[in-house]
């Protein structure tokens, strides 16, 4: 049996009100959001392209008749800035299924025609779909802004990705920039600083901010210049913000990003409190993230470790005790035999006993790289694909 046209059906006051009350688009928007590939959440308008999606699947859910979204344009911004459209394609799949799922959970037994309903869901779905390829293939067959019309969001991204940047933009540019990489405990905060950072008082600073973590470029005439901006940002908010920061010249820009992400996420990995760092607090970690060949072995060491919750809390634990066993275990709230077990499973996996200086030190330095990993993946790529 076909399903019933919404587009033509008269709406049901009891149907719509049923849904209205139990949907809240921008709680499943943000599930999807949250839920997104690392790939989707490289594109800037991730956010908005949900919310809009998920509204209108909504509203198709409720009966209520309205114009489809153009998300041509927003096809267009994802071909120019190189994010991946499988990526984008596959997150508008996921929340249409989403929403469906929703739907079907809170409105079932109130809906006349739920499976008529659904179908028009998942046609509408498709639909968007297809407006969102359309767009993306017309930007990479030259329908593209002309990069006079670049935001200057799009213009930090080419150059913290590294990529080229028209030369005839000199005055859209600065000589050199300061660099904060932000790093939060909660996707709340680097929200409500998203906010904030959109009011003029922050208008030259471009703020690529996603997830749990992200990155502020500003022009900038001197070093000093990023540490103020880090201190002014942690200002904004009471939650615990770490930040690194770094300084650099235009045509070395990928490069400062790299330094004040990789400042940021060993601030994290050494269980550093809340403050901003610079890659010069950390020379010991930073050169032996910078060395291919020690990083691979440290990463080889310390990888069965950091995979094993247990272990990973106890070697963190005897660290903070500065090897002092009898404190560690009270710091775990275990008994010092259960401890002393831990450690020898530890030495046994990985060749260097946490019981002795210099294989704590080994372990140590194991640790906190394979830490820096993990802290680096929570920062949204500015690479362009």
């Amino acid at each position: 049996m076909m399903g019933t046209d919404l587009s033509r059906e008269a709406v049901r006051p009891d149907d719509a009100r049923v849904l209205a009350d139990s949907l809240d688009t921008s709680v499943l928007a943000d599930r999807a959001l949250t839920a997104a590939s690392p790939a989707a959440r490289r594109f800037a308008d991730l956010e908005p392209l949900l919310r809009i999606v998920t509204a209108h699947l909504v509203a198709v859910a409720e009966g209520v008749p309205q114009p489809r979204p153009d998300l041509h344009r927003l096809g267009v911004s994802a071909a120019v800035t190189g994010v991946s459209i499988d990526a984008l394609v596959g997150v508008l799949g996921d929340l249409t299924v989403r929403v469906m799922d929703e739907v079907t959970l809170v409105a079932a037994p109130a809906l006349a025609d739920l499976t008529g309903r659904l179908k028009q869901m998942m046609a509408s779905g498709h639909r968007l779909t297809r407006s969102l390829l359309s767009g993306f293939l017309s930007g990479w067959l030259g329908d593209r802004p002309a990069a006079e019309s670049w935001s200057d969001e799009q213009l930090v991204r080419k150059l913290l990705s590294g990529a080229e940047v028209p030369e005839d933009l000199p005055q859209r540019l600065a000589d050199s920039y300061a660099v904060v990489a932000v790093r939060a405990k909660s996707s709340d905060t680097i929200t409500q600083l998203r906010r904030m950072l959109a009011t003029s008082a922050w208008s030259t600073y471009a703020a690529l901010l996603q997830g749990v973590g992200g990155y502020l470029v500003g022009p900038a005439a001197r070093v000093e210049v990023a540490t103020d901006v880090a201190r002014q940002l942690r200002g904004l908010t009471t939650d615990a913000l770490w930040c690194g920061v770094a300084w650099g010249q235009r045509a070395t820009l990928a490069a400062t990003g790299e330094e004040a992400a990789e400042a940021v996420a060993i601030a994290i990995a050494t269980a550093s409190p809340p403050g901003t760092y610079r890659v010069a607090d950390f020379l010991v970690e930073y050169a032996a993230s910078r060395q291919d060949r020690l990083r691979d072995e440290l990463i080889r060491i310390g990888r069965p470790v950091v995979a094993n919750h247990v272990l990973r809390t106890t070697l963190k634990a005897l660290l903070e005790a500065d090897s002092n066993r009898s404190q560690a275990a009270r710091l775990l709230v275990v008994h010092r035999s259960t401890l002393d077990y831990r450690l020898s499973r530890i030495e046994a996996m990985t060749g260097h006993s946490p019981t002795t200086p210099r294989g704590l030190q080994v372990l140590g330095a194991a640790l906190t790289i394979c830490t820096v990993d993990m802290e680096r993946a929570a920062l949204p790529s500015v690479a362009n694909h």
